[in-house]
Protein backbone atom coordinates (compact mmCIF):
# COMPACT_ATOMS: atom_id res chain seq x y z
CA UNK A 1 0.00 0.00 0.00
CA UNK A 2 1.23 3.50 -0.85
CA UNK A 3 0.11 6.53 1.15
CA UNK A 4 0.78 10.13 0.15
CA UNK A 5 0.76 12.74 2.91
CA UNK A 6 0.21 16.28 1.62
CA UNK A 7 2.54 17.91 4.14
CA UNK A 8 6.13 17.59 5.24
CA UNK A 9 5.29 18.53 8.82
CA UNK A 10 6.90 15.83 10.99
CA UNK A 11 3.96 15.62 13.41
CA UNK A 12 1.43 15.14 10.60
CA UNK A 13 3.63 12.53 8.94
CA UNK A 14 4.25 10.54 12.12
CA UNK A 15 0.63 10.44 13.28
CA UNK A 16 -0.54 9.45 9.79
CA UNK A 17 1.94 6.58 9.79
CA UNK A 18 0.79 5.53 13.26
CA UNK A 19 -2.90 5.51 12.29
CA UNK A 20 -2.41 3.62 9.02
CA UNK A 21 -0.25 1.01 10.75
CA UNK A 22 -2.92 0.57 13.44
CA UNK A 23 -5.75 0.22 10.90
CA UNK A 24 -3.77 -2.00 8.51
CA UNK A 25 -1.44 -3.98 10.85
CA UNK A 26 -0.75 -6.75 8.33
CA UNK A 27 -0.06 -4.49 5.34
CA UNK A 28 3.31 -3.34 4.13
CA UNK A 29 2.88 0.41 3.80
CA UNK A 30 5.08 2.96 2.05
CA UNK A 31 4.60 6.59 3.02
CA UNK A 32 5.69 9.63 1.04
CA UNK A 33 5.21 13.25 1.98
CA UNK A 34 5.04 16.19 -0.40
CA UNK A 35 4.19 19.82 0.08
CA UNK A 36 0.89 20.19 -1.77
CA UNK A 37 -1.00 23.48 -2.16
CA UNK A 38 -4.19 23.97 -0.19
CA UNK A 39 -5.38 26.78 -2.49
CA UNK A 40 -6.70 28.62 0.59
CA UNK A 41 -5.14 31.30 2.80
CA UNK A 42 -1.90 30.45 4.57
CA UNK A 43 -3.95 30.91 7.74
CA UNK A 44 -7.50 29.74 7.02
CA UNK A 45 -9.94 31.89 8.96
CA UNK A 46 -13.12 29.82 8.99
CA UNK A 47 -14.26 26.27 9.48
CA UNK A 48 -15.34 26.15 5.84
CA UNK A 49 -12.04 27.48 4.47
CA UNK A 50 -10.04 25.09 6.65
CA UNK A 51 -12.09 22.09 5.51
CA UNK A 52 -11.71 23.18 1.89
CA UNK A 53 -7.94 23.43 2.35
CA UNK A 54 -7.72 19.77 3.43
CA UNK A 55 -9.88 18.69 0.48
CA UNK A 56 -7.87 20.81 -1.97
CA UNK A 57 -4.57 19.33 -0.79
CA UNK A 58 -5.83 15.83 -1.53
CA UNK A 59 -7.39 16.74 -4.88
CA UNK A 60 -4.21 18.55 -5.96
CA UNK A 61 -2.13 15.54 -4.90
CA UNK A 62 -4.36 13.14 -6.85
CA UNK A 63 -4.02 15.34 -9.94
CA UNK A 64 -0.23 15.46 -9.66
CA UNK A 65 0.65 12.04 -8.20
CA UNK A 66 -1.80 9.43 -9.44
CA UNK A 67 -0.16 6.19 -8.28
CA UNK A 68 -1.00 6.11 -4.56
CA UNK A 69 -3.61 4.06 -2.73
CA UNK A 70 -4.46 6.75 -0.17
CA UNK A 71 -4.04 10.53 -0.01
CA UNK A 72 -4.10 12.37 3.32
CA UNK A 73 -4.73 16.09 3.79
CA UNK A 74 -4.61 17.82 7.18
CA UNK A 75 -5.39 21.53 7.40
CA UNK A 76 -5.35 23.72 10.51
CA UNK A 77 -7.38 26.88 10.83
CA UNK A 78 -9.02 29.40 13.12
CA UNK A 79 -12.55 30.67 13.47
CA UNK A 80 -14.38 33.28 15.51
CA UNK A 81 -17.33 32.04 17.52
CA UNK A 82 -18.83 35.09 19.14
CA UNK A 83 -15.94 37.12 20.49
CA UNK A 84 -13.68 34.07 21.02
CA UNK A 85 -11.14 32.79 18.55
CA UNK A 86 -10.90 29.01 18.19
CA UNK A 87 -8.36 26.71 16.56
CA UNK A 88 -9.35 23.49 14.77
CA UNK A 89 -8.14 21.06 12.11
CA UNK A 90 -9.78 19.14 9.28
CA UNK A 91 -8.60 15.81 7.90
CA UNK A 92 -9.58 14.56 4.45
CA UNK A 93 -8.53 11.16 3.09
CA UNK A 94 -9.25 9.66 -0.34
CA UNK A 95 -8.47 6.43 -2.14
CA UNK A 96 -9.82 7.95 -5.39
CA UNK A 97 -13.02 5.87 -5.04
CA UNK A 98 -14.21 6.88 -1.60
CA UNK A 99 -13.26 9.66 0.75
CA UNK A 100 -13.59 10.45 4.42
CA UNK A 101 -13.54 13.69 6.34
CA UNK A 102 -13.44 14.58 10.03
CA UNK A 103 -12.71 17.54 12.27
CA UNK A 104 -10.53 17.75 15.36
CA UNK A 105 -11.61 19.19 18.66
CA UNK A 106 -11.65 22.96 18.63
CA UNK A 107 -10.39 25.08 21.49
CA UNK A 108 -10.19 28.79 22.33
CA UNK A 109 -6.93 30.64 21.78
CA UNK A 110 -5.37 33.04 24.30
CA UNK A 111 -6.10 36.73 23.77
CA UNK A 112 -2.41 37.52 23.09
CA UNK A 113 -2.40 34.96 20.27
CA UNK A 114 -5.64 36.42 18.90
CA UNK A 115 -4.09 39.90 18.83
CA UNK A 116 -1.11 38.68 16.79
CA UNK A 117 -3.41 36.84 14.39
CA UNK A 118 -5.45 40.03 14.02
CA UNK A 119 -2.20 41.69 12.88
CA UNK A 120 -1.85 39.10 10.09
CA UNK A 121 0.46 36.58 11.72
CA UNK A 122 0.01 32.80 11.28
CA UNK A 123 -0.92 30.68 14.28
CA UNK A 124 2.43 28.88 14.55
CA UNK A 125 4.35 32.15 14.58
CA UNK A 126 2.00 33.72 17.13
CA UNK A 127 2.27 30.66 19.36
CA UNK A 128 6.07 30.81 19.27
CA UNK A 129 6.05 34.48 20.27
CA UNK A 130 3.50 34.17 23.08
CA UNK A 131 4.95 30.97 24.54
CA UNK A 132 8.62 31.76 23.74
CA UNK A 133 9.11 28.60 21.66
CA UNK A 134 10.64 27.82 18.29
CA UNK A 135 8.97 25.87 15.45
CA UNK A 136 6.27 24.62 17.81
CA UNK A 137 4.04 23.84 14.83
CA UNK A 138 6.51 21.10 13.92
CA UNK A 139 6.58 19.72 17.46
CA UNK A 140 3.84 20.20 20.05
CA UNK A 141 1.86 23.01 18.44
CA UNK A 142 -0.13 25.62 20.25
CA UNK A 143 -2.28 22.93 21.86
CA UNK A 144 0.85 21.60 23.57
CA UNK A 145 1.85 25.10 24.64
CA UNK A 146 -1.61 25.86 26.05
CA UNK A 147 -1.88 22.55 27.94
CA UNK A 148 1.75 22.27 29.13
CA UNK A 149 1.99 19.25 26.79
CA UNK A 150 -0.91 17.46 28.51
CA UNK A 151 -2.41 17.32 25.02
CA UNK A 152 0.07 16.71 22.23
CA UNK A 153 -0.38 17.91 18.68
CA UNK A 154 -0.42 14.38 17.29
CA UNK A 155 -3.28 13.49 19.66
CA UNK A 156 -5.54 16.14 18.17
CA UNK A 157 -4.91 14.73 14.67
CA UNK A 158 -5.25 11.06 15.55
CA UNK A 159 -9.01 10.91 16.17
CA UNK A 160 -10.04 12.72 12.96
CA UNK A 161 -7.52 10.65 10.98
CA UNK A 162 -9.12 7.44 12.26
CA UNK A 163 -12.65 8.75 11.71
CA UNK A 164 -11.88 9.86 8.15
CA UNK A 165 -10.18 6.58 7.29
CA UNK A 166 -13.08 4.52 8.67
CA UNK A 167 -15.39 6.20 6.15
CA UNK A 168 -13.31 4.58 3.42
CA UNK A 169 -12.62 1.14 4.87
CA UNK A 170 -15.93 0.36 6.59
CA UNK A 171 -18.78 -0.98 4.49
CA UNK A 172 -21.47 0.93 6.40
CA UNK A 173 -20.34 4.17 4.74
CA UNK A 174 -21.53 4.69 1.16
Amino acid sequence: MKVLITSQNPTKINVTKEVFREIFPDQEITFEAFVVSSDVSDQPKSDKETMQGAINRVQNAINKYNDYDFYVGIEGGIEFLGDRLFSMDWVYISNKIKSGIAKSASYPLPIKVKELLDDGMELGQASDIVFNTKDSKKINGIIGNITDDKVKRDQKYKIPLILALMQIVKEFYP
